[in-house]
């Protein structure tokens, strides 16, 4: 079976910067040190009959200041079949320099800038809204990493999803699911808003970002309820590698994903490589 990984990260510490590798930055993560080496495309392995036929990087900080490093870094030393999604600071003014600049590389697709938990206030502000509308315009994706359990935060990404039925937006991580089910309930009703817009679709992965000791089944469950929201075809399943292997290994994983039960051949292809094969333009 054939995957394409929609999002994962390639490291290599003595090109790049890496900032949030580094002992004080946050995130706060007492494991992080486990990351802290070289990851590069000849780590992603596979257990037969997988085969990875393509991926999208995602940035992974190595030098914000001036993104187009990574991209030129990525397009020297990738081989296979690759998309990538770049740092951009959709808040400053020169955001549209650097976009052009960005677009010089061919493996360009999307920007993302990392919400968070300042989301709200980020996507409230007219240089970002103008900046999304650019990036609809120029027929770029925006990958938006927030927590989908904060009303105000999908609120304000409904609006601008609203406002901007160019943009393309993919919901990283699955929104961040509570795993304790406390607020399950805003998560699930939130899914739901964002997925009435037909150009925003959805990523499952990052399971290990809200517990190293993720349980299967909540995982399922995850799965089973953005399916419902989002339908198939606005659905993939990712990795998040290297940050995936704080708890699973990286070829254990896609051997879960593909033995997940409930699915037809058809939709395990949707969601394994298929949809992210059409979402980012292999």
């Amino acid at each position: 079976m054939k995957i394409i990984d929609p999002h994962l990260h390639l490291f290599d510490l003595a090109e790049g910067d890496y900032g949030w590798l580094k002992p004080d930055p946050p995130p706060a993560w007492p494991d992080k040190p486990q990351l802290r080496r070289d990851y590069l495309e000849a780590d992603l392995k596979l257990p037969s009959p997988l085969e990875l036929e393509g991926f999208v990087h995602i940035e992974a900080g190595f030098d914000n200041a001036a993104p187009w490093r990574e991209l030129a870094w990525l397009e020297r030393h990738c081989r296979r079949p690759f998309r990538s999604i770049a740092f951009a600071d959709l808040r400053q003014a020169d955001f549209a320099e650097v976009l052009d600049r960005l677009q010089s590389y061919p493996s360009l697709v999307g920007i993302r800038q990392i919400l968070d938990e300042r989301a709200a206030e980020l996507l409230s502000l007219k240089t970002v809204a103008d900046a999304l509308e650019r990036l609809g315009a120029k027929q770029l994706i925006f990958e938006a990493q927030l927590f989908a359990t904060d009303d105000e935060s999908v609120a304000q990404l409904c609006r601008q999803l609203a406002a901007n039925p160019e943009l393309r937006v993919c919901i990283g991580h699955g929104g961040f699911p509570p795993i304790d089910g406390g607020r399950w309930v805003a998560w699930q009703a939130n899914i739901g808003r964002l997925a009435q817009f037909p150009h925003c679709a959805i990523k499952c992965s990052g399971w290990e970002l809200v517990a190293r000791r993720w349980r299967p089944r909540w995982a399922e469950q995850v799965l089973g309820t953005v399916i419902e929201r989002f339908g198939i075809e606005r659905v993939m399943l990712a990795s998040n590698f290297p940050l995936c292997e704080l708890a699973t290994r990286y070829g254990e994983l896609w051997q879960w994903y593909c033995s997940l039960p409930g699915f037809t051949e058809t939709e395990r292809e949707a969601l394994c490589s298929g949809n992210a094969r059409r979402w980012y333009g292999f």
